[in-house]
């Protein structure tokens, strides 16, 4: 049985991992790290300056161990001090809230957390259902009633995972980032998307002197119907695989002009 490492940004108490964990038993030898606190938009970040406590910990459907740290946290501990070696695959999620477009992809604690696994050559997968506030505002998503639809974005994600895990991760791919629309079926059709592009713009609301993140404005301008925003507003569930270069042969080759120097191959 292949071993998997279960993480997320919400927190252990989110409902999401709950359906996530609940999905995964029995099918996976399943481990799972969450942070103590919610940790979202912490993307891809590690802690550097003080101590974190690792705590066995059980809540509702939840049983594994916290860390007080962020999501990239959970990846590394959950790794080299909780199983002692690398999982066959680490699933990030579920985030309550979608990791859509480039902005929020990079700022995204639940891509993050997978991206810390996929960097080092751990196929990682994460998954997320769009934030369907403005369909049930003032919502808690932990509430019962919200439970079947978390479970059926869940069982999605295990089969996306077990046909990849199945024939073999994408090449050049650090991380597959799937995205459900809120009210997902169970026989919603899947498409492969591209990120859409977007800077979403002031993210901070305050009086002068203190902010505070307001969140960021709903996509209106959807011009690129190949995109995972699109996908959504579709219906089906997008899947997109990403890959981590930091750098473009475009970019070297016009550098390198701009210069006036050769490129090291």
């Amino acid at each position: 049985m292949q071993k998997v490492l279960v993480v997320n940004d919400d927190g252990y108490k989110s409902a999401g991992i709950r359906a996530m964990l609940k999905e995964l038993d029995g099918k996976y030898d399943v481990t799972a790290v969450a942070p103590a606190n919610e940790q979202s938009w912490m993307a891809k970040s590690i802690t550097g300056h003080r101590e974190l406590t690792l705590t066995p910990t059980e809540h509702a459907e939840f049983k594994g161990y916290t860390v007080d740290g962020t999501p990239a946290d959970c990846t590394q501990i959950g790794m080299y001090q909780v199983l002692h070696e690398k999982p066959d695959l680490v699933v990030s999620g579920l985030n309550i809230g979608a990791n859509i477009g480039h902005s929020h992809i990079l700022s995204s604690g639940t891509v993050g957390a997978a991206l810390e696994a996929g960097l080092q050559g751990i196929p990682a997968f994460a998954s997320s259902v769009w934030n369907f506030k403005k369909q049930y505002p003032g919502a808690d998503f932990n509430d019962q009633k919200f439970i079947p639809l978390l479970e059926t974005a869940a069982e999605i994600t295990r089969k996306i995972v077990d046909k990849v895990m199945a024939a073999g991760f994408p090449a050049n791919t650090q991380v597959i980032a799937i995205n459900l629309p809120y009210n997902v079926k169970p026989d919603a059709p899947w498409a492969v998307t591209w990120p859409h592009r977007e800077a979403y713009g002031s993210v901070f609301a305050g009086n002068g002197t203190i902010f505070k993140n307001a969140g960021t404005p709903e996509i209106e301008n959807i011009r690129d119907q190949k995109t995972d925003i699109a996908a959504l507003l579709k219906g089906y569930v997008s899947i997109v695989p990403i890959a981590i270069e930091l750098t473009s042969e475009a970019g070297r080759q016009d550098l390198a002009t701009i210069l006036g120097i050769s490129i090291l191959d």
